[in-house]
């Protein structure tokens, strides 16, 4: 379980400095974004674990999924939230 939750992080730490890079943030806003993107991931995961989903053989890719979907969600509503167009 301890190395499916760095592979969270990992993915989360990646989510936000996609986000970072896609829309050309630096400095506090790719710390932000790192820092959402891992939290985001780390309560997909949790989540996904919570429903049942991270059981059997399915551990890594419904963790991953999880992870990338927390990310998303996490960053978006961010995003939506804080930085509107």
């Amino acid at each position: 379980m301890v190395v499916v939750v760095f592979v969270w992080i990992v993915l989360g730490l990646i989510a936000g400095l996609v986000v970072s890079k896609r829309f050309h943030y630096s400095g506090t806003a790719l710390a932000v974004n790192v820092t959402l993107g891992v939290a985001g991931a780390i309560a997909g995961g949790l989540a996904f674990y919570s429903l049942g989903f991270l059981q059997g053989t399915a551990v890594v890719a419904a963790g991953l999924l999880g992870a990338v979907a927390g990310s998303v969600v996490t960053l978006a509503g961010y995003r939506a939230i804080f930085c509107p167009v």
